[in-house]
């Protein structure tokens, strides 16, 4: 169901959503260190749209997915499920791997929109499965 939120509101949500996006997406060293760094803004050149970018280090790839302003016709649980594959697809094409990595399996976890977007296990939505941007807590 869409809501109806202003320009700021929806912007906030972007930008809120691929910083949950991006943290799930970093894989860390064994000291903690990410090794894959990224960051978002909003992009003040279109109106219509909100926006952010990501840009990958030390490589510079950039992206943008966007999200209609008010009155969007997804629910923020399908746009962030959406944002999340779309930058998920940006890791393996770009970078070569797959995150975020499903617990005790060789694939990736998939973003999938209830009441709440989340990361499942793609063979058995039992074995795992995390609220987008709480991945590395679990």
């Amino acid at each position: 169901m869409a809501l109806n939120r202003s320009s700021a509101d929806t912007a906030e949500l972007v930008v809120g959503t691929a910083k949950k996006v991006i943290a799930d997406l970093s894989e860390f060293d064994p000291d903690g260190t990410p090794n894959l760094k990224v960051y978002a803004e909003m992009m003040a050149d279109h109106p219509d749209l909100a926006l952010y970018e990501v840009t990958f280090y030390p490589e510079r790839w950039e992206s943008v997915v966007g999200r209609d302003g008010p009155g969007a016709a997804e629910s923020d649980a399908e746009f962030a499920a959406r944002a999340a594959e779309e930058l998920q697809q940006l890791v393996r094409e770009h970078r070569g791997f797959d995150a975020p990595r499903c617990p005790g399996h060789e694939h990736a976890v998939t973003p999938v929109a209830g009441e709440t977007a989340r990361w499942t296990c793609p063979e058995d939505p039992d074995h795992f499965s995390a609220a987008i941007g709480e991945y590395h807590r679990r």
